[in-house]
């Protein structure tokens, strides 16, 4: 339930929102929320309330405090290590705790009186715990079965009285009006653990959409227009397929490389050598897209002739997700292999080793299968440099359930804020702890088929944000027939479905199998971007003279 006191201040009704978020009057129900309402046995009264049926709130009422009767306002000081870094002060040994007089509750939207001399106020948004029973000497196991629910508190504070003028930190703190809260009180029914924060809800919108967006980005940038296409089409293929780290997350990036000459939006690869089905490109920075798109078109033309073709580039940008172009040549009859290596950085450690060597490394195969292509793509690193730098920025990192990187010393972690100190810890390879050289020995065959046979690679100065990258094609017509070759691998598929899982687990799918019904659903529903995104790209738009990224 959401609890609500509404109306003028002295005169407050009880409310609550109902399932569709209106409020409905309760003083019919109870005369105030307070102690009696709030205790264990006033929840479960108010929980059998019919909402649907009480008299609905006309206009838009005054919200006071959502709850009356408090006789402590008790505040925990330094209650964050971010919030430690963030003051300069050492994270506290025993709780910082302090009070805030009754007389600085108010309503969520009323007036902050400033008091006389101030010069240093400002304020925090914190959670509040309502208790709605007498507590004392609880323990750890039974605290959250005292709470009555959760309020969101605005924390106002005069610096210079709390920490310039010496004494308690009270009288910064404690100034009439000093503590808004509200505008509803949460019961705990709804926020079961108050320490799991819920997912941020995703936006849904379509692809045509999203695609003209994406494009006059790219081309307000600098691309030319065949470019921008290719670019804002695999992009937009990564977020379709599940890949949302190396989606529309890196348009932002594209663009500023774009705008600053990092990443060329114009031009051709050259050709730096060409057999019948071989050759080797100087990708000459371009949009790592784009290369790839004219490798895999000119790696098929070649293998039609001779049953199979390689291209090499070096010295492209970077290329996105390997797997936004699988399906169209499985789907055209054709086996395909890309993997890619950065030689301009390095994020993984060897196998044994403290320090970053390579990169993550992916490496990505399809062909054609009954009823849709087999489709893997997958790093040789345990994570990825994406996903580890979204972790990274949430606005509340939190420890993440495996130990996926080590710190600079070798220790495992889960935090992959390791990546960032100095000197900077490492992802570990595919495998983990137990099993890692697997992952490290895929690694290094990575970079021998991008740098190794790109004659450049890390023994060569670094560029800037980029890719070697290695696209091969095979036509099975050339071998044992295309039909054959679909008959082995759509049985093959077939006795992998059919084999029984364990009970009360999800039937076995085949790689490619999850991202291809995604993409389904996506195009017919709206596209299910991170919450993370639009905000970032609205940014990019405003720097590029468009008011918004959408139009």
């Amino acid at each position: 339930m959401k609890l609500i006191r509404y109306g003028k201040p002295g005169k407050e009704k009880p409310g609550v929102l109902d399932h569709d978020g209106k409020l409905r009057d309760l003083s019919g129900v109870v005369s105030d929320i307070g102690p009696e309402q709030l205790s264990p046995k006033g929840l479960a009264k108010l929980a059998k309330v019919n909402l649907a049926k009480l008299p609905l709130v006309r206009g838009k009422p005054r919200f006071g405090v959502p709850f009356t009767g408090a006789t402590k306002f008790v505040a925990i000081g330094l209650n964050y290590s971010d919030h430690a870094a963030e003051t300069g002060n050492p994270i506290p040994t025993e709780p910082i705790i302090f009070h805030k007089t009754l007389s600085s509750m108010q309503g969520p939207n009323d007036d902050v009186m400033l008091p006389k001399n101030s010069v240093k106020t400002d304020w925090e948004i914190e959670l509040g715990i309502v208790m709605g029973s007498r507590a004392s000497y609880v323990t750890k196991r039974d605290a959250l079965s005292y709470v009555a629910g959760y309020v969101m508190a605005n924390d106002v504070s005069e610096r210079a009285f709390q920490m310039e003028r010496g004494g308690l930190w009270d009288k910064g703190k404690g100034c009439d009006t000093f503590g808004p809260l509200g505008p509803w009180l949460v019961t705990t029914d709804e926020v079961p653990n108050p320490q799991k924060r819920p997912r941020p809800q995703a936006m849904m919108l379509g692809h045509d959409i999203l695609s003209k967006a994406a494009h006059r980005l790219l081309a307000a940038a600098g691309a030319e227009a065949a470019i921008a296409h290719c670019v804002a089409q695999a992009l937009l293929e990564a977020d379709l397929l599940g890949h949302d780290t190396h989606g529309l997350a890196l348009l932002a990036a594209y663009v500023d490389e774009l705008r600053a000459g990092r990443m060329r939006g114009s031009g051709r690869a050259e050709v730096l050598r060409e057999k019948a089905s071989v050759a080797l490109w100087d990708g000459h920075r371009l949009a790592g897209p784009w290369l790839v798109e004219q490798a895999m078109q000119w790696a098929l033309e070649r293998a039609r002739q001779h049953g199979a073709a390689h291209v090499v580039v070096r010295r492209s940008h970077h290329i996105a997700a390997l797997a936004a172009y699988l399906e169209a040549p499985a789907r055209a009859g054709f086996l395909v292999h890309l993997c890619c290596s950065d030689p301009n950085t390095a994020s993984v450690a060897p196998f044994g080793g403290t320090s970053a060597v390579i990169t993550p490394n992916p490496m990505a195969w399809a062909w054609p299968a009954s009823p849709d292509p087999i489709m893997i793509d997958v790093s040789a690193s345990i994570t990825t440099n994406g996903m580890s730098a979204r972790l990274s920025s949430a606005q509340s990192p939190e420890q993440q359930p495996y130990a996926w990187w080590l710190d600079a010393d070798g220790h495992p972690s889960h935090d992959p804020r390791v990546l960032q100190t100095k000197p900077a810890g490492s992802i570990l390879p595919l495998g983990g702890l137990e099993a890692g050289h697997k992952g490290f020995g895929l690694g290094l065959m990575v970079e021998a088929m991008t740098a190794g046979l790109a004659a450049h690679g890390r023994a060569d100065p670094p560029e800037g944000w980029g890719a070697s990258l290695h696209v091969q094609v095979l036509d099975p017509e050339a071998f044992g027939s295309i039909q054959a070759f679909e008959r082995q691998m759509s049985h093959l598929a077939a006795q992998c479905r059919a084999s029984p899982s364990p009970a009360g687990k999800p039937a076995v799918r085949m790689p490619g199998e999850r991202g291809l019904q995604r993409k389904r659903k996506q195009l017919s529903d709206g596209m299910e971007l991170h919450p993370s995104i639009l905000p970032g790209l609205d940014r990019c738009a405003k720097d590029l003279g468009f008011e918004t990224f959408l139009f």
